[in-house]
């Protein structure tokens, strides 16, 4: 049974990392209102008339392959460097909170090899995923590597 002394330790650690996650989900918050941005067709709403109802314009093949890298482009920026920061900034604590505890330097080590290989993994299915746009027509789809 757990004392009370490690039920305040808990309930701390718990409000630590309560805290965190409400500071880092503000810093990220314009990131995630990009997201709006992705339907490059507009819904296919062009405008409205002076009665006020929509005028509707068709999506073209063009527009649905904009959006799938579109969205392919908002994983990358978004949720892949998101989790990429969160995972390097816990492995560089784990790190210098280690000390002579061998088995935290290695877990912290593990997270930084298996953070690379996943970064890497996401980039080449990002490049796969270019080339079947590229086949298929997408001429806008160089968005990764062009200067934003």
């Amino acid at each position: 049974m757990p004392t009370s002394e490690q039920n305040a330790h808990m309930y701390r650690k718990i409000t630590l990392i309560g805290i965190t996650l409400f500071a880092l989900a503000i810093m990220f918050l314009p990131h995630i209102t990009h997201a709006i941005q992705l339907i490059p067709c507009n819904g296919g709403v062009t405008g409205y008339d002076a009665s006020g109802n929509a005028q509707y314009d068709e999506c073209t093949w063009d527009d649905l392959l904009t959006l799938i890298n579109n969205v392919i482009d908002f994983i990358i920026y978004t949720v892949v460097v998101f989790w990429a920061g969160i995972v390097f900034t816990w492995g560089g604590f784990l790190i210098l909170t280690s000390g002579d505890n061998p088995g935290k330097r290695k877990q912290a080590k593990a997270m930084f090899i298996n953070l690379i290989i996943g970064v890497i993994i996401v980039l080449i299915a990002w490049l796969g995923i270019h080339a079947i746009l590229t086949a298929l027509g997408c001429t806008d789809c160089l968005k990764l590597i062009d200067a934003q």
